[in-house]
């Protein structure tokens, strides 16, 4: 069985953020990114199972540009057995849509049997 974990960096909502009401932005300037706290929740769940299974396999799995590779290598820290980076200049402005199209096309292709 493989466990296919997707993750996410967000800004850390703990500092002060900068709203920009006429581009309908936040920003953080100058604060890190931090793996969303749902993502970490998953992942603990999937190492709970791998535990439990025989045999079992957890995959981390990040769409996003070279930064999204710290989160990766938190969850191989974390005792994760491989991690997936997906990036493409278009899914920037992706659709939810089309980016859960991108992580069931993984799930597939890396024979994920939960996702």
């Amino acid at each position: 069985m493989r466990i296919l974990v997707c993750v996410k960096q967000v800004m850390d909502v703990r500092v002060p953020l900068t709203v920009d009401r006429r581009r309908g932005t936040v920003t953080a300037p100058g604060v890190p990114l931090v793996i969303n706290r749902a993502d970490i929740a998953a992942l603990e769940a999937a190492m709970d199972l791998r535990r439990e299974l025989y045999g079992c396999e957890v995959l981390a799995l990040s769409i996003g540009p070279e930064i999204s590779e710290e989160a990766l290598r938190y969850c191989l820290a974390r005792g994760g057995d491989a991690a997936l980076r997906i990036w493409d200049e278009g899914l920037n402005q992706a659709n939810p849509y089309l980016v859960g199209a991108v992580i069931a096309g993984a799930a597939r292709m890396k024979e994920c049997s939960l996702v």
